[in-house]
């Protein structure tokens, strides 16, 4: 099943804004990011089929990559070392629920720019995301940061079959 865009970030997106692409085959973690990242200067798609997110990062200039590491379909450090051949310029965040020395090494091999723990924090989230775009040259203006699109501007729609 593939999520699609909200109203709210498909406005986003006509603005050029960096583009964030957020994994999870857990549908409550993806919202959890979508609600810690909705009021950032992004242009958020998401997914909860990592192969999707490899067809988009195929056709689209994706700037940063939040996934889970434990997927059904696939490892979130496998779906990095195919992002990583493909668009190297693209920052990388891996989500664990179980940072264990192999998951650790498995994300250092993949060049991972930050490995967060679930629960995470949604500010430490917020942060690890402006540093890592910041380093990239993608940084947003300062005057941008949390003054864009108030979550009362534009309604979300649900996700497919939730209500």
């Amino acid at each position: 099943m593939m999520i699609t865009q909200t109203a709210k970030e498909l406005v986003r997106s006509r603005v050029g804004l960096p583009t964030v692409l957020l994994i999870d085959d857990d549908l409550g973690t993806l919202g959890a990011l979508r609600r810690a990242l909705r009021n950032e200067p992004y242009d958020l798609i998401f997914t909860d089929d990592p192969y999707q997110a490899l067809d988009w990062i195929k056709s689209r200039e994706i700037h940063l990559i939040i996934t889970d590491e434990f997927m059904p379909a696939m490892l979130g450090t496998e779906l990095l070392e195919a992002v990583r051949q493909r668009s190297a310029g693209t920052g990388k965040v891996l989500l664990t629920g179980y940072p264990n020395p192999t998951v650790m090494y498995r994300g250092c091999q993949q060049k991972v720019d930050r490995m967060l723990a679930k629960p995470w924090n949604d500010d430490e989230l917020r942060e690890a995301a402006r540093y890592i775009l910041g380093a990239r040259g993608h940084g947003i203006p300062e005057a941008l940061l949390g003054n864009t699109l108030p979550d009362g501007d534009v309604p979300e729609t649900p996700p497919d079959g939730a209500d």
